[in-house]
């Protein structure tokens, strides 16, 4: 069984930037009792800065557990979802900047219990995304092009060795019936 946690240093960032979004948003409600509107839309950020530090404790909260048969969240949130009952695998790319240099990768997954969704602030990142492939390959699901590329610039799909759906382009009825 392989364990994975978010570290803090990965999650500081998030802390501080709801922390200064709840205090520059929440600080002026009390001096705006008689203007409803700045009220209702600092009051909203606030609610969202809040929203998005818990989130953050929660990841922080998370350990993640993979062996052969499971994937498992425990946590204050738990979840187990079984390689076997496997749906759906999505790895997304977030990009920070228009040249897409810096960002961020969210691997989804759905089964029949449910979802998870982890992101590559995790340590070990690389080997969940290669047990999710893995079970994805073994369940023979649908892999988006999009999936694929993000797979491949981990170094976990090879396209000339395909395994997957390939090419969108090359998709055809010969094709998916082998």
């Amino acid at each position: 069984m392989s364990q994975f946690r978010y570290p803090f240093d990965a999650l500081s960032g998030d802390y501080v930037r709801a922390g200064a979004g709840t205090l520059v948003c929440g600080a002026p409600l009390p001096f705006l009792s008689d203007n409803l509107v700045a009220m209702s839309v600092l009051g909203g950020l606030t609610v969202l800065f809040v929203y998005f530090g818990w989130r953050t404790y929660v990841r922080q909260r998370t350990e993640i557990e993979v062996d052969q048969e499971s994937i498992r969240a425990s946590g204050i949130i738990q979840r187990r979802l079984m390689w076997g009952s496997l749906e759906q695998v999505k790895l997304s790319y977030f990009s920070t900047r228009r040249d897409r240099r810096d960002g961020w990768m969210q691997l989804s997954l759905r089964a029949q219990e449910g979802r998870l969704r982890i992101d590559s602030n995790i340590q070990g990142f690389d080997t969940l995304a290669r047990h999710a492939y893995d079970a994805a390959v073994a369940k023979d699901l649908e892999l988006s092009h999009a999936t694929l590329g993000n797979f491949q610039a981990l170094g976990i799909y090879d396209s000339e060795s395909s395994t997957g759906w390939g090419d969108p382009s090359s998709w055809t009825e010969e094709a998916r019936s082998g």
